[in-house]
């Protein structure tokens, strides 16, 4: 079996979990070291930061924002060496004001979290 980039699975996490709610993934590996390549943005009204945390530990590599008053739209990637049993957490990180916002009328997400597994 074939899949879009090559056998069935590779390049993607199979077997995970994702709870919106709580902004969360749960990888499901099995705790082997792997490269993943994590994207992570938002939309907000002021000033705003948010971060990724991996298993409960803040990533600065994937830690992203916007100083600018009225906010807006930003994003960021990484290539991160985690276990592929981890959990990862999208937060808010800082600044007073930050809200994330939805744009386009009230359409659309204020966040988004993707996870691809390269190795």
């Amino acid at each position: 079996m074939s899949g879009p980039t090559g056998p069935a699975g590779a390049g993607a996490t199979s077997n995970a979990i994702v709870d919106p709610t709580m902004g969360t993934i749960l990888l499901g590996g099995n705790g082997i070291a792997s490269t993943f390549r994590v994207a992570v943005g938002a939309a907000a009204r002021y000033e705003c930061k948010i971060e990724v945390l991996v298993n409960g530990v803040a990533q600065p590599a994937l830690t992203f924002g916007s100083s600018y008053y009225y906010g807006g739209q930003f994003a960021g990637e990484a290539l991160v060496t985690i276990p592929d049993n981890a959990v990862l957490r999208l937060r808010v990180a800082g600044y007073n004001y930050c809200e994330l916002a939805m744009y386009d009328g009230g359409q659309g997400h204020r966040a988004f979290l993707t996870v691809m597994k390269i190795n």
